[in-house]
């Protein structure tokens, strides 16, 4: 039922300060203040080296059809999330995410959705705290000014973009 629209090759880099610096000298921008926690924390773990995840863009509104009685307006994140696992797909890993930022083509998302610049990765939330609230969030990868940049959205989310937003998970 999903097509594979990118692979990416896994275990690459075998620590989370080697995968820090790829992304800085590959000149990523890093605008999620808890990347470099969520490498660094029990749920990152490194595939085996060359390792492939193959991995599908999803509209939201093929997800959101797949369920019955739930108000679009209430849909978050991980509303969408469990609706991608009930339909036989798998979510990314950290190390997943991060290894896609790496040839992240905007375009190809273009041309698979007709959407904008940006998609969110269908990945296990990973738990931070924003001042006195702890949230679970995942990560999102964009371009502006020819750049691809990391950022991070809290699964608990509930935005109108969530009606455009493409979703990648991986193929199990």
């Amino acid at each position: 039922m999903f097509s594979t629209w990118k692979s990416v090759t896994l275990g690459v880099y075998t620590t989370p300060d080697e995968y820090l610096s790829a992304l800085r000298s590959q000149g990523i921008v890093i605008e999620s203040p808890s990347l470099e926690e969520m490498l660094r924390s029990a749920e990152f773990e490194i595939a085996p080296k060359g390792t492939v995840a193959n991995l599908t863009v999803v509209d939201p509104n093929l997800l959101r059809n797949n369920v019955f009685g739930v108000r679009w307006d209430r849909f978050n994140y991980a509303d969408f999330h469990a609706c991608g696992l009930s339909s036989g797909l798998r979510l990314c890993t950290i190390e997943t995410a991060v290894a896609l930022a790496f040839s992240f083509e905007p375009h190809g998302l273009n041309s698979h959705l007709g959407c904008g610049h940006w998609a969110h990765i269908a990945m296990k939330g990973i738990p931070v705290a924003f001042g006195k609230i702890s949230a679970h969030i995942s990560l999102t990868l964009s371009t502006s000014g020819g750049q691809v940049r990391i950022a991070e959205d809290r699964l608990d989310a509930r935005r109108f973009c969530h009606r455009t937003t493409p979703m990648i998970f991986q193929i199990p």
